[in-house]
């Protein structure tokens, strides 16, 4: 075969298979075809979680609780209600009496608090559980300092570290009375209580109410132990300080303690006197101290005096020991056959 019939019969080959090719492509189209494979199906993405504080509210209160180491507890006769969030103090739930008008702020403590007990204590750990009455008191006027009227001083009021400690699980406490700013609220009068336990922002809930009476404080007391934290915080550090020198108020027995280097003068109160407002030694004893090693003194009275009986020195006084252990501000007072031990608070250092 010559070249050009080689060519020709190879474009002849070539437009026969082409035609069969082109032929079977549409036979195949014509024929049943499979199914199209489907996607599975897919779930819709979530949407986003929202970002920054929760708006006051239960969702608020549950996280708070959570985060913070706080347990809430409902306090019959009040209900929630739905109190935007103030700039002057951000709260997380609120609730209102059903008989009263009595309302509660729940929240932590503006971070004011915790600034000045940094600034009263530093990395002292004795001083931040239990931080002295005067620096306590600039702790707790700084929670109100956004809530007070301008020109308005609060009125603060620490609570004994034994009782804050056992009815809140907190390191310490405090309560500040204040006259509220309108920018924060309509009602005149505000009761701020604060409390810390170490390790953890402190917490706070805020009484308003638009008059001081003996109606609405009871009302108020009825949700006084609504939030706590859920665990006692570490037994306080023993404190170094020496107690000489230092004047003691043991304000459920009425007694006053002055230690110095070699006498302890223990003075009661007249408790008829105190009920009219007096403070009048009812009877004051003196004695000879030796400090012992721990926690422990030695007492030898040498000199009674009482209001109504006069000179009750005893005629030959043995030593009787007793404990003085101080943990901060805070003394524990007595000796082993007392059923209880006195709590005392620091007057003076």
């Amino acid at each position: 075969m010559s070249a050009p019939e080689f060519v020709g019969s190879v474009s002849s080959m070539t437009r026969t298979t082409l035609t069969w090719a082109l032929f079977a492509a549409l036979l195949a189209g014509c024929t049943a075809s499979a199914p199209p494979e489907t996607s599975p199906a897919t779930t819709p993405p979530a949407p986003p979680a929202p970002t920054g504080p929760l708006p006051p509210g239960p969702q608020a209160l549950a996280a708070l609780v959570k985060e913070h180491g706080l347990t809430y507890e409902d306090t019959p006769g009040y209900v929630a209600v739905d109190i935007p969030a103030s700039d002057r103090w951000a709260h997380t739930y609120a609730i209102r009496s059903t008989t009263r008008d009595v309302e509660i702020r729940f929240g932590l403590a503006p971070a004011a608090v915790d600034e000045q007990l940094a600034i009263a204590c530093g990395a002292d750990k004795v001083c931040a559980a239990q931080p002295p009455r005067a620096a306590l008191a600039e702790i707790l006027a700084s929670a109100v300092k956004q809530l007070a009227a301008p020109g308005t001083t609060p009125r603060t009021k620490e609570f004994p570290f034994h009782a804050v400690r056992r009815e809140f699980n907190a390191n310490w406490g405090g309560a500040v009375g204040f006259d509220v700013d309108p920018a924060f609220s309509a009602v005149k009068h505000g009761l701020a209580i604060v409390i810390h336990h170490e390790g953890r922002p402190s917490a706070m809930f805020v009484t308003l109410y638009a008059e001081n009476s003996e109606a609405n404080e009871d009302e108020r007391m009825r949700a006084f132990h609504a939030l706590r934290f859920a665990a006692p915080p570490p037994a306080p550090p023993a404190d170094t300080g020496e107690l000489p020198g230092t004047r003691w108020y043991c304000g459920e027995n009425f007694v006053y303690l002055d230690f110095t280097a070699e006498k302890l003068v223990q003075t009661v109160l007249s408790a008829a006197m105190l009920v009219m407002g007096d403070r009048v030694p009812y009877e004051t004893e003196y004695d000879d101290i030796k400090y012992l090693p721990g926690d422990r003194i030695s007492l030898v009275p040498t000199r009674i005096d009482n209001l109504e009986m006069g000179d009750r020195t005893p005629k030959n006084p043995t030593p009787q020991i007793y404990t003085a252990r101080r943990r901060g501000d805070e003394l524990i007072f007595g000796a082993e056959d007392w059923k209880e031990q006195w709590t005392c608070s620091l007057e003076t250092r």
